[in-house]
């Protein structure tokens, strides 16, 4: 899957999942629909589970995504051995703490490089270098 950044907005679908944002260099995907179960964060992380800044993400667009439970969503994004962060989407609460045997719901997230934009940088870099090579000359 090959995205651009200026072509999609939060909540457009695209192959099978909803167009959260840009993250780094990265597009983030979630899936249309949570986990039919809550799981434990053990039995979650092994599915793609968003980091906090990702969760993050989905909570200011909520209402382009659509679907989610006013409850506590597991990010994979872990505090200490024993918890993990999570984010509560009834008014948006993150917190840590939540012990990972407790259960929450779960929304998968995707990934997608930005093709584009990571090119431009090495380009970027590899010009520096040239040119500071050509100046030692």
């Amino acid at each position: 899957m090959k995205l651009t950044k200026p072509t999609h907005k939060p909540g457009d679908k695209i192959d099978g999942y909803i167009y959260v944002g840009v993250i780094k260099d990265y597009h983030l995907l979630c899936n249309t629909e949570d986990e039919p179960e809550v799981l434990t964060w053990h039995e979650a992380n092994k599915l793609g589970l968003p980091t906090r800044e990702e969760l993050s993400l989905m909570y200011a667009n909520k209402d382009l995504i659509s679907g989610f439970r006013d409850n506590y969503y597991w990010s994979s994004t872990e505090y200490d051995d024993f918890t993990s962060w999570i984010q509560r989407f009834s008014g948006g609460r993150q917190g840590y703490g939540a012990n990972k045997y407790d259960a929450a719901y779960v929304r998968c997230v995707r990934r997608v490089p930005l093709f584009d934009e990571v090119i431009k940088i090495k380009i970027a870099a590899l010009e520096a270098e040239l040119k500071e090579l050509k100046g030692k000359l």
